[in-house]
């Protein structure tokens, strides 16, 4: 619940930086994590978890737009 809510608002308000801290921090810092050995299942399980968002969002949208 708390992510749907992070997501809808960090769509609601795209172009600000609250969008950009909720969209593309996650992704540099799971960039990041990746180079490190220790940190590497960590910087794994951001960019998962960045992609199932996106799925979260994008497959309801589609399925309004869809008519479905």
């Amino acid at each position: 619940m708390i992510l749907a809510l992070v997501l809808f608002f960090g769509l609601a308000n795209l172009g600000t930086v609250f969008s950009i801290g909720v969209f593309v921090l996650p992704l540099i810092l799971g960039a990041v994590l990746l180079f490190w050995r220790k940190t590497r299942g960590i910087g794994v399980g951001v960019l998962i978890i960045a992609a199932a968002a996106w799925i979260v969002v994008i497959g309801p949208c589609l399925g309004l737009l869809g008519n479905l």
